[in-house]
């Protein structure tokens, strides 16, 4: 059986979503699966009658440091997670009202990541996408380029491999923030 992670941020009022989230992950996510649910917040929060979640308490920090820095935020778990098959991360206002099987969503044999296409970006001519255009950025994309542009909400895959692109993510966000650069859109532009 899969071990799949799931990690969670709620800091300040974000916390307000995580039983809702809580619920209807268990109902509904990838049910023949193990699920574990990470869970950082600068919040106490009551976690009875929930099992498999595991908490630590990090810092709120000013927008958008708290989305940028997520990948650190994973990472700091990274012993923890290592008996997972699978990692993701979802938003943590969303919740799974639907059935979502392992079929779905895993990725196949010869995938490593799951993202989701930007549903707002699906039929907008690459130059006009919101790419970070900066040529000082390490999430840099020239006009013209790029393929299809995925949202931040929704990222996953094997875990060696989500752990390695967390990494690379990570230093190339702090090699950005000494150079007093953030990415366009922050975490998400650093996925793109």
């Amino acid at each position: 059986m899969n071990k799949i992670g799931i990690f969670y941020i709620c800091t300040g009022n974000y916390s307000l979503f995580w039983n809702d989230f809580y619920n209807t992950f268990k109902k509904n996510f990838c049910r023949n699966s193990e699920l574990y649910f990470f869970v950082f917040s600068d919040k106490e929060m009551d976690f009875s009658n929930q099992e498999n979640v595991h908490f630590r308490t990090i810092q709120n920090q000013p927008w958008p440091l708290i989305t940028l820095l997520r990948f650190h935020t994973f990472l700091s778990a990274e012993e923890d997670v290592k008996d997972m098959n699978y990692l993701f991360f979802f938003n943590s206002n969303m919740v799974c009202d639907s059935v979502i099987s392992e079929d779905e969503i895993l990725p196949s044999e010869d995938e490593k990541y799951v993202f989701v296409q930007h549903p707002g970006y699906c039929y907008t001519r690459k130059q006009f996408i919101p790419y970070d255009r900066n040529p000082k950025c390490t999430a840099y994309i020239p006009y013209n380029k790029g393929g299809t542009y995925v949202i931040g909400a929704v990222e996953g895959g094997e875990k060696d491999a989500f752990l390695d692109m967390c990494k690379k993510l990570k230093n190339n966000i702090e090699f950005d923030l000494k150079q007093n650069v953030i990415a366009r859109w922050h975490d998400e532009s650093q996925i793109n």
